[in-house]
């Protein structure tokens, strides 16, 4: 921002640091912030015309390099192998304590990538450096989208649950019933954060089952010097049953809630009977429950559902207050030209709680089938 403001422009830009499998580190090495995809997109670098730009870190050709290449309209340098301080830029020798000497950083094969026959040969000065790889601005090759490994990545964190030091330091700064609107798979906290801005007297929480995401949205509220935003690792019906007291959440928001395409994954699904009667159990009087998917057979279920436990309201379009989105797989799915279906319920605040029950007992089980869905075609859309 200040070299742009300045008028002025970067020839060259380079990184020196650490680096892990979502790009550049920064911050500390005790507690490392990455920047998304979605927010490198957002920026902007003034680079001159003939600008170049360098990662001296890890794993950076991988696929950083070509996406920043492309983003920026820049050729970019990155390594393919593992980094490290070295006095030649030929070969690995160990940089020590002294900085008498030139240091470079270079990239080189080891324990890490080849075991520990690497590791000798690279000690005894026998691994050549690896030349950085150069990535032109075009265009990538195949889906750079995460669409193809989201079921594999919901199989391996489905999981997760809320890590002992995270409830421990909020309970200590959030005192039952201070939480006010309650966002369930908050993903990098865009909505969270863009209603704090909006209501700084009102208090939000954003839950996600990623530690990854969780990092995003709490680096996303630090940013902005957000004192009413607080994220953590949970499910939603854990955090509903465990950590609501009944009647105190203005709002909850549930975007895009997982699918599960697969039928022997149906039991994952979040919004079922007994979780519905947790939300209604949860708002205060008149709260409200806001949903969205792109899913038209979740939506199908849903509707019915809610609307025996809500005052039911179709939203046509975008919401009034977040025109451009309220999370990230909306922006996705729009981009994809997937229609995406909105409402909200007002909490039935007459129902007794037999009469909740009741209700819930005769809600059918998720267990409706999906399609993975494909992107429309032009002729469609017209």
């Amino acid at each position: 921002t200040e070299v742009r403001e300045a008028g002025k422009q970067i020839s060259e830009f380079h990184f020196v640091g650490h680096s892990g499998m979502y790009g550049p580190m920064y911050g500390t090495v005790a507690f490392p912030e990455q920047f998304s995809p979605y927010e490198w997109e957002q920026m902007e670098i003034p680079f001159a015309e003939d600008g170049t730009a360098a990662f001296h870190c890890c794993r950076s050709a991988r696929w950083f390099a070509p996406f920043f290449a492309r983003t920026f309209n820049v050729p970019t340098y990155g390594f393919f192998w593992y980094t490290t301080f070295s006095r030649s830029k030929e070969k690995y020798v160990a940089a020590g304590d002294s900085t008498n000497r030139k240091l470079y950083t270079i990239g080189c094969k080891g324990r890490k990538s080849h075991g520990f026959l690497a590791s000798a040969q690279k000690r005894l000065g026998f691994m050549p450096a690896e030349e950085m790889k150069r990535f032109e601005p075009r265009p990538p090759d195949g889906d750079t989208s995460y669409d193809h490994v989201a079921e594999l990545y919901d199989a391996a964190f489905q999981d997760i649950r809320v890590r002992k030091v995270e409830w421990n330091w909020l309970n200590e700064h959030l005192p039952p019933g201070q939480i006010d609107i309650l966002d369930i798979g908050c993903g990098n906290g865009r909505f969270v954060v863009s209603s704090a801005v909006r209501r700084p007297d009102v208090d939000h929480i954003g839950i996600d089952l990623l530690p990854v995401v969780i990092r995003y949205a709490t680096r996303r509220g630090k940013q902005r010097g957000l004192s009413n935003t607080r994220f953590a690792v949970c499910g939603g019906f854990e955090f509903l049953k465990e950590h609501v007291s009944p009647g105190t959440l203005s709002e909850i928001h549930i975007y895009h809630p997982q699918p599960f395409h697969d039928p022997r994954e149906r039991h994952l699904r979040l919004l079922t009977p007994p979780f519905l009667k947790l939300v209604h159990q949860s708002l205060a009087p008149s709260g409200r429950l806001f949903l969205q998917t792109d899913s038209q057979a979740y939506w199908d279920y849903l509707v019915p559902c809610v609307s025996g436990l809500m005052d039911w309201n179709e939203q046509e379009g975008p919401w009034s207050e977040d025109p451009n989105g309220r999370s990230r797989r909306e922006l996705i799915a729009a981009e994809k030209g997937f229609k995406i279906l909105r409402g909200y319920g007002v909490r039935r605040n007459e129902l007794t709680d037999a009469e909740v029950d009741d209700l819930v007992a005769q809600m059918p089980m998720p267990t409706f089938r999906t399609q993975t869905k494909r992107r429309p075609s032009k002729r469609r859309r017209r």
